[in-house]
């Protein structure tokens, strides 16, 4: 075993999709040029280990352990009660499990410190802290859960109170999740500290070229191009994508549509949309390292989510990073990336809907005026050199490391 501590980072990992699971594939090696050990830990539907980019990728079946240790967890159960609360009962049950799991995995390997991501995967730091006496230092990662199940997280507010206070750090990717702490659950008292989940910006930037994809798509070089990229589920905001998708493709003769990303239960709807229309090009669970040519095939990127609990979509990031426009909304935290009017447009909310006549207006005056898109392009991506690259990302966790491991000894 190595002389050197580790850093253990539960979440998902790694890609294709997934806010997450991309940022912790762009940290956890930059960790590792800096001198420190990272193991990240994944649920999954098996056990297995992967060595990658120079450290152990554990996935860990929760479900497997449980049945492999059921009286073992049942009796930390039993005895975690007493921290139980206002929790739910399954809920606690689960989290028990889940700790029971993370304390075999910091019994065998010599850990310093502990990152968590997702607001629910929280439930296991007073079982930690309390119960099995881990004295780590514990950051814990929100993201916008809180607005997304607010019922299921007031009902257990006194618990996540507790969680909360027992994370020595609490880190949101945006100010709006960070947010959700005194809006959803009411603790004015407990603040999460902002670090914006970076991108790459070399490799993601205007210099790429998207001919490739073009030619494979057989889109012409005449051809303008709108992009939706992201799980095609309805919280991305396909539904709303293909609910209008004709009266957007009326906008001009040569405009097409890119569906491309992670396949969800909007995919069928989409792939017969594209099989009756050669102006809609559907590109399911495309390679993550194809992504920036998606960006560079395109003219302007589409982000029409309505989601309360979107942080602020990666996506987007990389799309401004690329030097791309981006039509946004006004939900979550994307007006943090999105500046309505300078980087792109912010479609707003009404009577609970997307504004459908805005959405066409500023995407009409996109496609009808190249130079605006250029400029917008080249603004999104010298914000992104200011506020959203990979580096600085990289330099708040490593000041954070700094005094967790000064705090930890």
């Amino acid at each position: 075993m190595s002389n050197k501590k580790k850093i253990l980072f539960i979440g998902p990992y790694p890609p294709p999709f997934g806010g997450i699971a991309s940022h912790l594939k762009d940290l956890l090696p930059q960790l590792l040029k800096h001198g420190h050990e990272v193991l990240s830990l994944t649920w999954s539907n098996e056990n297995r280990i992967n060595q990658n980019n120079g450290f152990r990728n554990l996935y860990s079946s929760p479900k497997i352990f449980f049945y492999k240790n059921i009286f073992h967890v049942l009796t930390h159960f039993i005895q975690c009660l007493l921290y139980k609360k206002s929790a739910n009962i399954f809920s606690l049950l689960k989290a028990v499990n889940s700790a029971c799991l993370i304390n075999n995995v910091c019994e065998k390997e010599d850990i310093s410190s502990i990152f968590i991501y997702d607001n629910e995967n929280g439930m296991v730091i007073p079982i930690l802290k309390k119960h099995f006496k881990l004295n780590y230092p514990m950051a814990f990662m929100i993201f916008g859960d809180f607005y997304l199940r607010p019922n299921f997280y007031k009902a257990q507010s006194d618990y996540f109170y507790d969680v909360l206070n027992q994370s020595d750090y609490i880190l949101s990717s945006s100010q709006y999740c960070a947010d959700s702490i005194p809006k959803v659950l009411g603790h004015d008292d407990l603040k999460g500290k902002v670090i914006y989940v970076g991108v790459n910006h070399n490799t993601y930037n205007p210099e790429i070229s998207g001919n490739e994809i073009r030619s494979e798509l057989e889109i012409p070089s005449n051809g303008i191009v709108l992009l939706f990229l992201g799980r095609m589920v309805k919280e991305m905001g396909l539904d709303f994508i293909l609910k209008n998708i004709d009266e957007i493709l009326n906008i001009d003769k040569d405009l097409y549509l890119i569906i491309a990303g992670a396949e969800g239960n909007l995919s069928q709807q989409a792939n017969q949309f594209a099989k009756h229309n050669i102006r809609i090009k559907y590109c399911p669970n495309i390679p993550f390292e194809n992504k920036a040519e998606y960006y560079s095939a395109s003219d302007i990127i589409l982000a029409p989510s309505m989601e309360k609990h979107a942080c602020m979509g990666v996506t987007i990031k990389e799309a401004m990073a690329c030097g791309k426009p981006v039509i946004g909304s006004t939900s979550g935290g994307i007006p943090e990336a999105i500046e309505d009017g300078s980087n792109g447009y912010l479609i707003p909310i009404k009577s609970g809907n997307l504004d459908f006549e805005f959405f066409l207006k500023k995407t009409k005056h996109l496609i009808d005026n190249p130079n605006i898109r250029k400029q917008m392009g080249e603004i999104g991506r010298t914000k992104v050199l200011k506020t959203f690259t990979n580096e600085q990302t990289t330099q708040k966790y490593l000041n954070l490391l700094d005094i967790m491991l000064e705090n930890s000894k």
